[in-house]
């Protein structure tokens, strides 16, 4: 199905229709999804179009399934360790670490490498003198004695929350004064005659 005569428009309204009825299909007919979608994908390799990294992790490249994750695709945080054999104590090098998308359907897994940026580091000496500029000024005594008093406000505080215990205690008490009913509660129909 080689379109050669189509317009770049015509082109990028026939990809989005694509994209979107494949996208809207995923849960309800997944076979006719996964089939809208590859087409999509040869669309796009015929005319040389490269997918980008957004469309890749949302489709499977293989058999086009749209990788909702927990149904039909997985997502995995992982570093690949790879051995270096040129030396005799094999050291093990850490690649940088990676999102593994792995297709539920034809099992293919896609790595996209995690882009993390190293902590910028400061001069020494630099760190020191911010250190020493932004140190706390003492505090004189007679505001540190006052922090260690109790409040004044603790005694207020005490009776307040005291008195909203007892407004809720006597709110859940009172249904149950009034929700006697017709003067029956629920032991009266468990007795026996």
């Amino acid at each position: 199905m080689h379109l050669t005569g189509m317009e770049p428009p015509e082109l990028a309204a026939r990809l989005r229709y694509l994209n979107e009825s494949a996208h809207l299909l995923a849960t309800t007919s997944s076979t006719t999804s996964r089939y809208l979608m590859s087409r999509h994908n040869a669309l796009m390799y015929d005319w040389k179009m490269e997918l980008s990294e957004a469309q890749k992790k949302k489709a499977c490249g293989s058999c086009g399934t749209i990788m909702i994750l927990g149904w039909g695709a997985t997502l995995e945080s992982s570093v690949q360790n790879t051995k270096d054999k040129t030396r005799a104590k094999r050291k093990v090098r850490k690649q940088p670490r990676a999102m593994v998308y792995s297709c539920g359907t034809c099992s293919k897994t896609t790595r996209f490498p995690m882009s993390i940026s190293k902590p910028s580091r400061r001069n020494k000496s630099v760190l020191h003198a911010t250190s020493t500029l932004t140190a706390p000024a003492p505090v004189p005594q007679s505001q540190t004695s006052d922090a260690n008093t109790p409040s004044k406000k603790a005694p207020r505080r005490k009776s307040r929350k005291k008195g909203v215990l007892d407004a809720i205690l006597a709110r859940s008490q009172a249904p149950q004064a009034t929700s006697s009913g017709f003067g029956l509660d629920l032991n009266d129909f468990m007795k026996k005659s």
